[in-house]
C-alpha cells in the first residue's frame, strides 16, 4: 500500500472514531482510534528522519 493509501485509511478509521463516540459506542472508537494511531506510527517509522513531505501531509 502506498503512504498516501495508508494515510486516507487512518483518517477513515478516526472519522469512524467519530461517528462511534456520537452513537455512544466507546469502546468501539478507541479500538477505532487504536487502528489510526498504529498506522501513522508506521507510517511515521518508515520515513527518512527529517523529512518534510510527510509531515506536511499527515497536517492536512
Amino acid at each position: 500500500m502506498s503512504a498516501d493509501f495508508q494515510r486516507e485509511l487512518s483518517l477513515a478509521a478516526d472519522r469512524i472514531g467519530e461517528v462511534q463516540i456520537a452513537q455512544g459506542r466507546l469502546a468501539a472508537a478507541l479500538a477505532s482510534y487504536q487502528a489510526a494511531l498504529a498506522i501513522i506510527e508506521r507510517l511515521a517509522k518508515s520515513v527518512p528522519v527529517g523529512s518534510k513531505t510527510w509531515q506536511y501531509r499527515t497536517t492536512r
